[in-house]
């Protein structure tokens, strides 16, 4: 239903004293249906009271399988409480009463619709208005029938929205692209969830063409700084741009024939940093630069006496550690799945980038 309790709703992304849960270190939660958190500004909640609220509101939407990291944010789901009787009963101990109702909406941002609504009448008590607040918020029913009927009705209502917006979502992606901001694009149709099926597929293949167009013209990016940097004979510069590069990209081969044309000095480098990692007792990094090392150069024994001292030096439980990282560092350089990866970080890095708060500004009838 479209809203009726406000005349204009303004989204501005500025800082203010509003707060919304961003992305942190999230890569899993793609594919799921994706939820900001936001709790307006309250005259009568204190930001500790805040802050508990909105913990209480994201722990409800994650313990539902929902993403409470808000990728898209398109999508918000934000609680009110309004007051309807407060009161102090007088003892030997003062007591603060309130009652009020708790509501909780699913807000569909662009189209400004109401997917879904909540409310339940609660009472607090406290020895100050702060602590009746607060007993009001830890009241609030996690496992209330209602509360999840709220849920499920908006996460329905989500999944309608995809499939009626699906191809208006493709379009505005090939726009992105057209325009070369592949990063935003990725963003976008990572946001679109797996139970969406027809649009997840649509979406995920799109992001994959858009991502390789994007780390073909970061690898070109990247060769030309290592170029540069091995004109002004800057090897450590030029190793760590080479370490940035994709290696299913096709001027990865011309990166690698500068390393190749370069290996005695490069040799020397990846020397270096082992020998640094090694007195950090970082082995894993430090077998890394090694391997590196190519078996023309001078430095090339060096690096497997090294190699040996590595075996002695780690226990047999770091051994263990080591070969499953190993593995799974190998595993992870799977085309496939280092692809989605790829996406995964880069769509995350988009969201750690754009502003951290949002602000509603309710204008009410």
């Amino acid at each position: 239903m479209r809203i009726s309790t406000f005349a204009l709703i303004v989204l501005l992304l500025l800082f203010s004293n509003s707060s919304i849960l961003y992305a942190q270190d999230s890569s899993n939660d793609f594919g799921k249906i994706s939820l900001s958190v936001f709790v307006p500004d309250n005259d009568n909640l204190t930001s500790s009271n805040i802050t508990t609220l909105e913990s209480k509101v994201h722990r409800l939407v994650t313990t539902n399988g929902l993403s409470g990291h808000g990728f898209n944010s398109n999508f918000v789901i934000y609680p009110t409480i309004e007051i309807f009787d407060e009161k102090l009963v007088e003892g030997m101990k003062n007591i603060f009463i309130v009652q009020v109702e708790f509501n909780l909406f699913i807000m569909q941002l662009s189209d400004k619709m109401i997917f879904s609504s909540y409310s339940k009448s609660i009472t607090g008590s406290g020895y100050n208005k702060e602590n009746a607040f607060r007993n009001v918020i830890t009241k609030i029913p996690m496992r209330d029938q209602q509360l999840q009927s709220f849920l499920t009705e908006g996460k329905q209502k989500i999944l309608n929205y995809y499939a009626l917006k699906c191809n208006d979502i493709l379009l505005e992606a090939d726009g992105l692209i057209k325009r070369d901001k592949h990063e935003e694009a990725i963003a976008l149709l990572l946001s679109v969830p797996f139970e969406a099926s027809q649009c997840y597929s649509s979406a995920q293949s799109k992001a994959v063409t858009a991502y390789n167009i994007y780390k073909e013209k970061q690898c070109s990016k990247l060769l030309v700084e290592m170029k540069a940097a091995i004109l002004k004979n800057h090897i450590g510069e030029a190793l760590d741009i080479y370490a940035k590069m994709d290696p299913y990209t096709k001027c990865y081969k011309s990166a690698n024939k500068l390393i190749l044309d370069r290996r005695e000095a490069i040799c020397k480098q990846y020397l270096h940093k082992a020998e640094v990692a090694i007195a950090s007792n970082d082995f894993f990094n430090a077998s890394n630069f090694l391997m590196k090392i190519n078996a023309s150069t001078s430095c090339y024994n060096k690096s497997q006496d090294l190699l040996q001292e590595i075996e002695y030096k780690i226990t047999y439980a770091e051994k263990l550690q080591y070969d499953r990282r190993r593995i799974k560092e190998k595993e992870d350089m799977e085309m496939e799945k280092y692809t989605i990866k790829a996406m995964k970080d880069i769509a995350i890095t988009r969201y750690k980038n754009q502003p951290k708060k949002i602000n509603f500004n309710y204008i009410f009838k």
